[in-house]
């Protein structure tokens, strides 16, 4: 079967595509794939990436796939006026409900689209964001000392993914550490911004930027081996902050016991694999951290199923759901 796959002006889905033929021709090698100028070459079925599809292939009626990740702008204000929310959703209402499959990223995503757009739910499938290779060669422990001696880390430590954004609650985390006198400090990996800045402000006004290790820009061996150090991971995103499923999955293939807010993005990308928290509750941020630091029993259990859920994110699994969603057309 010849499968197109859509080819959009924006970067971000441009890499998504390529990534995707990338992983499909690797693990699904029984059908052809055409990107680019090719999508329109006799392709049997199409998959876009936006709610948009060409006319062509409407007018020859191709059996569809759209991948709709989620509905994020009826949630957030910088995305679109109350009045451009109205326009987009009666748009995506009268054009979705015509595509054979729509692949919505998470079951949390599924649901909404389902009851936002009038959806019939056998025709809507969940699936993880889009897998990454596993590393061909464990990190040996003369590379791990090499990267906690390149930052000069502390030999126990709390990791946290991402921009220091406000909506990343690392204030949460600070104050957990210290509402639990805990002697581990806290490493932020991200990319420096002002809001990096201002955030290493409020530490020293509070003395505690000795306790805090801000690491920029790593590398991908060098962040593979934080997450391997790391006693723990912390994410305590709020529910607007649209949290990637990149860091979860890392700490995931590292088996390092997790911390997460419950909010329904972070759930269904973890599951059972981590502890979860309301991060508003200061203090019970502080138990449920000081209890993943220190009970040995649940440490090893949450280590165990992380890497089980990890399997979910693999290249090979994303490259299998995808076949089968098209085989199923």
């Amino acid at each position: 079967m010849k499968i197109g796959l859509d080819t959009a002006p924006a970067s971000h889905a441009e890499c998504y595509i390529r990534h995707l033929a990338s992983i499909l021709r690797n693990h699904a090698p029984e059908h052809e794939y055409l990107d680019g100028d090719r999508v329109g070459a006799g392709c049997d079925l199409y998959h876009g990436f936006g709610p948009g599809v060409p006319l062509g292939i409407y007018l020859r009626g191709i059996p569809t796939v759209v991948t709709l990740p989620d509905l994020r702008f009826l949630h957030d204000l910088q995305i679109a006026s109350p009045l451009g929310r109205r326009i987009r959703l009666a748009y995506y209402r009268r054009v979705l409900r015509g595509v054979g499959r729509l692949v919505t990223v998470g079951a949390g995503a599924r649901d909404e689209v389902i009851g936002v757009l009038g959806i019939a739910p056998e025709r809507v499938e969940a699936v993880v964001e889009l897998g990454a290779a596993i590393p061909r060669r464990p990190l040996l422990d003369g590379k791990l000392e090499h990267v906690r001696r390149k930052y000069g880390l502390p030999r126990r430590f709390v990791l946290a993914v991402g921009d220091a954004e406000s909506r990343c609650n690392y204030k949460a985390v600070f104050d957990a550490l210290l509402r639990a006198d805990r002697p581990e400090g806290l490493v932020v990996c991200g990319r420096h911004t002002a809001a990096a800045d201002r955030l290493l402000a409020y530490l020293r006004e509070r003395h505690l930027a000795g306790r805090v290790d801000f690491i920029y820009e790593a590398g991908e061996d060098d962040r593979a081996a934080l997450f391997r150090l790391a006693r723990a991971f912390v994410c305590l995103h709020e529910a607007g902050a649209a949290p990637s499923v990149g860091p979860l999955v890392e700490a995931m293939r590292a088996g390092v016991p997790m911390l997460l807010n419950d909010i329904p993005a972070l759930r269904d990308a973890a599951g059972d694999a981590a502890v979860y928290v309301s991060a508003a509750d200061s203090e019970a941020v502080a138990k449920a951290l000081a209890r993943l630091l220190d009970d040995e029993e649940l440490r090893r259990d949450m280590s165990e199923r992380a890497r089980r859920r990890a399997e979910a994110y693999s290249e090979c699994a994303v490259a299998r759901r995808m076949a089968a969603i098209y085989a199923s057309l």
